[in-house]
């Protein structure tokens, strides 16, 4: 590492001295000893035996020769993680005593357990080996103990300026009062460092600010609100080791001021440090968000597409260093998965809705295609194999998820209701595209419509809420406490349908006023080409002016939003309710969790501010249900929630329910979320099931074939129907014989449209022609999902088998690769490519051979359980796939071609060549039917060589097909005798 001396980053002149500080309490002397952790052992044996019968999780397996203290919860790690075993863990004891001493002590006084000390020893490890590290720990595992543990031993290793990140100035706190209790097991205790509070020297703000540099060393505390505003001065201390708490906060933010401020200390850090780790149970929604992540070491900032290239398959280590053959990956990659894959980034609506600007818009949406759940857990494990990552979770048995429908119809006013609303969102879109085109010079991107999405996903919301109250009724009726979860507090105007004004005396909803402000009124024409580009201004169209006055009128006429938290105090009482909004103090915010958890509220309502950081689970043995009452956009919120109500300590597990209304245009909304789920479980936990939504699953609309059951289904509808669309893709703009341009209905969209494109025109359909419609598109899904089109979308999740481990065998590959041949419990044998796959994934695709189409064969993941416990995980491959793949990697191996063994390998897929007569090319293969075929024998040709004496009546002419084939399988070893197996390298697999 080298020395921080060197570092280019100056000391900034004027810190106070050493005795501007208190001296530090360094006594951790006790009159009596801590008292160590106890462990319920029938409890902890009653849940791994839960977690061993789980698809989708197991036990962690600790790595540590010393077992002192289990966690208090069952820590779990995915079975499709847990097929990739880490790198051996070499440091197996801390240096730090104040460390080694909170290992093992009770969690009531700061101890640690024996899965956070083995992720701290993981991470020290990884600074020993030069790079920094990934904790995805879920919530509850203990992810704060961790980085004490690590401050603790950075301070013993004579680390002298620390830096931590974390969220907000509470958790700020919280850190502290943490990092004491685990070094003195109270949380006012000593500590031997100087805490630092960045926030509290406002004169450090700016370039050329200063911050405190004590003689002694000292822990430099920021929050992801004050980063920027404090990362000069923190720069300028040197800092040597970093731990970032709630990492989240800055993916996918790399050209804000947030995401500069991040950038720019990993520039000042990286060249003398390593000691950096990240800590976060949701790093990336997909793996292109992992990109902020630059204290890993596997790319260097900015060259992070060109380590993509190479993980998804589409570049090898000697192309890192050419960025045009980087780019030209990336894009081959889109063209291949894009028949497969889920993904999710930030969709080009969302990002309007929330007022983000374009920088920060992924560039597709979650229905389009990055990379499929199957290959982002691929990735994920080999980050663990390196050890650069590790991901775990409590074991969360007992925790139900499901839907609540609510049908809109049979709520009195639901349906006509929402077609007035959705009659005026359709003309405000078709106005805001008509008068758009008639301005050259300001093209509108679309705000328009994200604004009416959000009223429409609100209005959807409140026409359900009494429904989700009848739900929460019954909950408490049964004796338990509920946990409504909402989006946004909004409403139009409260003080309205309370004081019994007319409908017409209250305001436009804020969204559908600002959708309105945004059609175009002015009139401007481009003139000149050449550069000498000029416009023309018209003046004020007027019909565009008339057209904002008409909608503005019949937004006001429609029936306000009604303000939800009045809506649910008034239902249930003010008293019993404890609402946790940003309406609320922090302060006041805290009393009602409490006053919740001690049982004196019946109800807790949460929207955004209290979905992260607070705990509302059964403490007082009255069960939860949360009613998830609104989506979330983000998928990392969306889990936050959801862990609210379930967390270490807990006496019983919760009931989760997500209201849905049986409305088709609000599968956007679901289908989003659902899509994200799975990708935010695939590349934060390696599973895409782990985030335990699986009821979820009903809303996927993602990939090829649900895009292409869209058009045919628009296809098929009728024009009455057609007539709704408001989107440019089902549009185009025609001229009639008097001049006027209108918009008028295609026949089929255009080739780029995509589904969030569908599902946003059909949230503006009439509830019943939208129902219709989606229909219509289940119609045509169901058409084009035939045997090889399920077979693709099986190849978008991670396979799960049970079965034998029949034998594992090294390629001489580096990093290494092991090929596991496995028999599944239907018999087949197939292989398992375990290891680092994708940086070898060009070299194993060509030696697998094209797909029968002449494309690349799709790559298909497996998470194997054998009989005896071990779990394998990798990429699948066919016996005869296997066999070539060794070849590829110089392993000559000859073949056993006794018959028997010809045989079998016929019966895993190999294809086998024969001693053909001449240079004929003859290779046996088995079909389907259980006939073993001679490919590449003809007839007409080789009629004499296949009817000589001992082969006569073994070999039969099939005209359907035009094929020669055994007349049984008890004829091949006289087969065999006379053209006998080639034991040589082994010829590409044939199209079958």
């Amino acid at each position: 590492m080298a020395d921080p001396a060197d570092s280019p980053v100056e000391i900034a002149e004027g810190l106070p001295s050493a005795s501007a500080y208190p001296t530090l309490n360094l006594d951790f002397s006790s009159s009596e000893p801590l008292p160590r952790a106890e462990t319920d052992w029938e409890r902890d044996a009653a849940e791994r035996g839960e977690a061993a019968t789980s698809p989708v999780f197991t036990p962690f397996s600790l790595s540590i020769t010393e077992r002192r203290a289990p966690h208090p919860r069952l820590v779990v790690e995915t079975r499709s993680m847990a097929g990739m075993p880490p790198p051996p863990l070499v440091r197996q004891r801390f240096e730090s005593p104040l460390a080694d001493d909170a290992w093992g002590r009770s969690g009531l006084f700061g101890g640690a357990s024996d899965e956070q000390a083995e992720l701290a020893l993981r991470i020290l490890d990884g600074w020993d080996a030069g790079h920094g590290c990934l904790c995805a720990d879920d919530v509850g595992v203990g992810k704060s103990r961790e980085i004490a543990l690590l401050v603790l031993e950075a301070l013993e290793q004579g680390e002298r300026r620390i830096v931590v990140t974390t969220k907000n100035e509470n958790n700020v706190r919280d850190l502290e009062h943490e990092f004491r209790r685990v070094a003195s097991g109270h949380q006012h205790g000593p500590f031997p460092a100087q805490f630092i509070e960045v926030g509290a020297y406002r004169e450090a703000k700016g370039e050329g600010g200063v911050l405190p540099l004590p003689d002694g060393p000292a822990v430099y505390l920021a929050h992801a609100y004050n980063l920027a505003d404090f990362q000069p001065a923190i720069a300028a201390v040197r800092p040597t080791v970093w731990l970032a708490d709630e990492a989240h906060e800055f993916a996918n933010i790399a050209d804000s001021k947030r995401g500069m401020a991040w950038t720019a200390l990993h520039e000042a850090m990286l060249p003398c440090t390593s000691k950096l780790a990240y800590f976060t149970a949701t790093p990336a929604v997909t793996l292109d968000q992992l990109s902020y992540l630059y204290g890993l070491r596997l790319w260097r900032i900015g060259a992070f597409d060109s380590w993509i290239a190479r993980k998804t398959g589409k570049s090898t280590a000697d192309q890192d260093e050419n960025p045009g053959a980087a780019e030209e990956a990336v894009t081959a990659h889109v063209a291949e998965a894009a028949a497969l894959g889920d993904a999710a980034g930030v969709d080009a609506d969302q990002a309007a809705a929330s007022g983000k600007r374009r920088f920060m818009v992924r560039r597709n949406d979650a229905f389009t295609i990055r990379t499929t759940p199957a290959e982002a857990e691929q990735v994920m494990r080999e980050l663990k194999g390196s050890g650069h990552y590790l991901s775990r979770d409590l074991w969360r048995g007992g925790v139900s998820f499901e839907v609540e429908w609510i049908d809109l119809p049979e709520i009195p006013g639901a349906m006509e209701r929402y077609d007035r609303a959705a009659a005026v969102c359709r003309d405000l879109s078709l106005a805001a595209r008509q008068f758009g085109a008639m301005n050259a010079r300001v093209k509108t991107a679309g705000l328009d419509r994200a604004m009416i999405q959000g009223y429409l996903k609100q209005l959807l919301f409140d026409l359900r809420l009494d429904s989700v109250l009848a739900r929460a009724d019954r909950a408490i009726a049964a004796g338990r406490q509920v946990v409504i979860s909402i989006h946004s507090v909004a409403g139009d105007d409260e003080g309205t349908a309370a004081l019994g004004r007319d409908a017409q005396d209250h305001a436009v909803n804020r969204r559908l006023e600002s959708a309105i402000n945004r059609i175009n009124i002015r009139e401007i024409r481009k003139q000149g080409d050449d550069g000498e580009t000029s416009y023309v201004d018209l003046g004020d169209i007027p019909e565009a002016l008339l057209a904002r006055e008409e909608l503005r009128l019949r937004a006001r006429a429609l029936p306000p939003l009604r303000d939800p938290v009045h809506v649910i105090e008034q239902h249930f009482g003010a008293s019993r309710v404890a609402a946790i909004t940003g309406r609320i103090p922090a302060r006041l915010r805290a009393l009602r969790m409490g006053e919740f958890q001690a049982g004196g509220r019946d109800v807790a309502l949460i929207s955004r501010a209290g979905k992260v950081g607070l705990s509302l689970h059964d403490v007082n043995r009255r069960p939860r249900t949360m009613l998830v009452a609104d989506y979330e956009w983000s998928a990392d919120l969306f889990k936050q929630e959801l862990g609210r109500v379930d967390r270490t300590g807990q006496f019983t597990s919760p009931e989760i329910v997500l209201a849905a209304s049986v409305a088709a245009g609000e599968r956007k909304f679901a289908a989003t979320i659902a899509a994200r789920m799975a990708s935010l479980g695939a590349t934060c936990k390696g599973s895409a099931e782990s985030t335990g939504t699986d009821a979820l699953d009903q809303f996927d609309m993602s990939g090829g074939i649900a895009l292409e059951a869209m058009k045919n289904a628009v296809e098929r509808m009728d024009d009455e129907a057609r007539r709704y669309f408001t989107g440019s893709q089902f549009l185009e703009r025609q001229k009639t014989s008097d001049g006027a341009w209108i918009w008028t209905p295609k026949r089929r969209p255009d080739e780029g449209t995509q589904m969030r494109h569908f599902l946003l025109d059909l949230l503006m359909f009439p509830l019943a022609v939208a129902n219709r419609t989606l229909a219509l598109w289940e119609e045509e899904r169901e058409k084009l999902l035939t045997a090889d089109t399920i077979d693709a979308l099986a190849a978008r999740r991670t396979g799960r088998v049970r079965g034998t481990v029949l034998r594992e065998r090294a390629l001489p590959a580096s990093p290494p690769i092991v090929l596991v041949d496995v028999e599944n419990e239907d018999g087949e044998v197939r292989a398992i490519a375990r290891g680092f796959v994708t940086e070898h994934m060009v070299r194993i695709q060509g030696a697998r051979g094209p797909d029968t189409d002449g494309g690349p064969r799709t790559r298909r993941y497996l998470q194997f359980t054998a009989e005896d416990g071990r779990l394998v995980s990798g990429l699948d491959l066919s016996a005869s796939e296997a066999h070539r793949v060794r070849w590829a990697f110089g392993v000559h191996e000859r073949r056993d071609t006794s018959p028997r063994a010809v045989l079998e390998d016929l019966r895993v897929g190999e294809k086998i060549d024969v001693r053909s007569p001449g240079r004929l090319q003859w290779t046996l293969h088995l079909r389907r039917d259980g006939r073993i075929e001679i490919r590449g024998a003809k007839i007409s040709r080789d009629r004499d060589a296949l009817m000589r004496p001992g082969l006569y009546g073994a070999v039969r002419y099939e005209p359907l097909g035009n094929f020669l084939y055994l007349a049984s399988h008890e004829h091949l070893e006289g087969f065999l005798e006379i053209y006998p197996a080639v034991d040589g390298e082994p010829a590409l697999e044939a199209a079958a």
